[in-house]
């Protein structure tokens, strides 16, 4: 009996009960919690500015270089160490990435390259040549006026190279005329020298100064169907550039424009570097890239490790050196001897001599 009560209870209880339905599922995700934005990151440099960056690097040290061929024969060892200073300051991955971009605008000169360029991007779309010029470095310098182009970047690393040679030779020169001068002569402590291999090192490390504008405007490649002595490439373009008057006992720098150069071939990716730039540069290119691209075909291994070891060999040299007659003769070896190799680095055995 208590057991029918009991189930007729429950029964009952269960009747009376109020019904409630099953949760339903939302469609709608939730929003996750509130997270605070991340603060917007700025543009890395344009390919412009890239470019710019490197021409500037270049186009310093070629001033300072007309600087050092004005300035008078020294007359302390404080006068000596100002000059050591002046071609430390030049960061030599800048300064090899300077010579490349400076290249690529004098290759940019070539008519016949530049109109074949020009029809790579018409026929394959701009998107394939950037992309060709880019990433395959030989593909440029492969095409019709590749040669044309080629011999217009050799006529000016001879002519760079052997100003900048000139200038090292006045101070080899002085070197060994000062060696009797008293204070030039005086030996210094290994203190001294330690200190100053510190010193020349980190002026490595500075920033390439910015391109003037009055320069920027001379060092835009427009065709021409030969090198001006005076203009972009030409062997004095920096005079006219940098105008100076030069010192008593600075020789002049030599330059035959009817040898037929050839290409170095342990530097030859330089050339390849110089012409899949001025490449991009005459499909008009460089403006859309981004300066990591840019930088990426301006970065030149052989280039840059022997600018690199010129640095290197000139701050070791001047750490040595035990008087200011010793300092002179590292700057005129060492300090740009050394770098003018690396321009002319480029420039192989010359040929036979153009018939005009």
């Amino acid at each position: 009996m208590k057991v029918l009560l009991t189930a007729s209870l429950a029964a009952a209880l269960m009747m009376s009960a109020p019904a409630f339905a099953a949760p339903k599922k939302s469609k709608t995700p939730p929003a996750p919690p509130p997270v605070e934005a991340p603060a917007p990151q700025p543009a890395g440099p344009t390919g412009a500015e890239a470019l710019a960056k490197a021409l500037g690097a270049y186009a310093a040290f070629q001033s300072d270089v007309t600087t050092l061929r004005e300035s008078p024969r020294p007359k302390s060892a404080a006068e000596v160490e100002k000059s050591l200073d002046t071609v430390a300051s030049h960061n030599a991955s800048a300064l090899a990435r300077g010579w490349i971009a400076y290249g690529a605008s004098v290759a940019a000169q070539s008519p016949k390259f530049v109109e074949e360029m020009k029809k790579v991007a018409a026929a394959h779309g701009q998107a394939k040549a950037v992309t060709w010029f880019s990433t395959i470095p030989y593909y440029a310098k492969s095409l019709q006026g590749g040669d044309e182009a080629t011999r217009y970047v050799l006529a000016a690393a001879a002519a760079d190279a052997d100003r900048i040679d000139s200038v090292g030779d006045k101070y080899k020169s002085q070197a060994m005329d000062l060696a009797k001068a008293a204070w030039a002569k005086q030996r210094s402590p290994l203190e001294a020298g330690r200190a100053r291999y510190k010193r020349l090192n980190q002026l490595a490390t500075t920033e390439p100064r910015a391109l003037p504008p009055e320069l920027s405007a001379r060092l835009v490649s427009a065709p021409v169907s030969s090198i001006d002595p005076s203009g972009l490439g030409g062997r004095l373009f920096w005079e006219t550039s940098i105008p100076a008057v030069p010192a008593p006992d600075a020789p002049a720098a030599t330059f035959t424009p009817e040898v037929q150069w050839n290409t170095n071939p342990e530097y030859a990716t330089a050339i390849d570097s110089m012409l899949s730039l001025a490449a991009l540069k005459a499909i008009g290119a460089i403006d859309t890239m981004s300066g990591a691209d840019v930088d990426k075909v301006l970065d030149n291994k052989a280039t840059s490790n022997c600018f690199a070891s010129a640095a290197q060999t000139f701050a070791q040299c001047a750490s040595a050196a035990a008087s200011a007659s010793e300092n002179l003769a590292c700057l005129g070896q060492e300090a740009l001897k050394q770098r003018a190799m690396c321009v002319r680095s480029v420039v192989g055995k010359s040929a036979s001599v153009a018939q005009n």
